[in-house]
């Protein structure tokens, strides 16, 4: 009798536990669920839209600094991705990302860098809600939208 009181205790504990799952992105990051607009299309170069591991649709505008515009989208394993677009003009001169799974962007967000010959483009994507305070970067880095983060150097006083 006293096994099977033992057995009874164990069972439902594992039926909570594996109840608990990596959180969705768009419960971390609510900017995802929003209905694309025109500002959220990724950059195109020589005609292609980059970066191609990301899913395009998916992609939502969240700012620019004056070095980078920069975008959150997911990966085809509904990975977090932050994408910055560097250059100027409609077509840039780079485009780079830099993916996270879920539960690792519920607790950092997910930081990128892209150079095209200029300064670095620097950027953290957060997840909604996010203390800058707890991100892994340096003290001179500053929010430039809600889920948007950068270094203070490069934000303009008009961003």
């Amino acid at each position: 009798m006293r096994a099977m009181r033992r057995l009874l205790l164990v069972v439902p504990a594992l039926l909570v536990v594996a109840g608990c799952g990596a959180p969705e992105p768009s419960d971390l990051i609510s900017v995802l669920d929003a209905s694309p607009g025109e500002r959220d299309a990724l950059p195109t170069i020589e005609g292609r839209t980059v970066p191609e591991e990301v899913v395009a649709d998916s992609a939502r505008y969240l700012g620019e600094t004056s070095v980078a515009r920069y975008w959150v989208a997911l990966d085809g394993s509904d990975r977090v991705c932050i994408v910055q677009a560097v250059g100027g003009g409609e077509e840039p001169t780079a485009v780079g990302s830099s993916c996270a799974p879920p539960d690792r962007f519920a607790d950092e967000g997910v930081w990128g860098e892209v150079s095209a010959g200029g300064p670095a483009a620097q950027g953290l994507v957060a997840p909604d809600d996010f203390d800058l305070a707890d991100a892994p970067m340096g003290e001179d880095w500053v929010m430039v939208g809600d889920n948007l983060a950068a270094p203070a150097d490069q934000v303009d006083a008009t961003s």
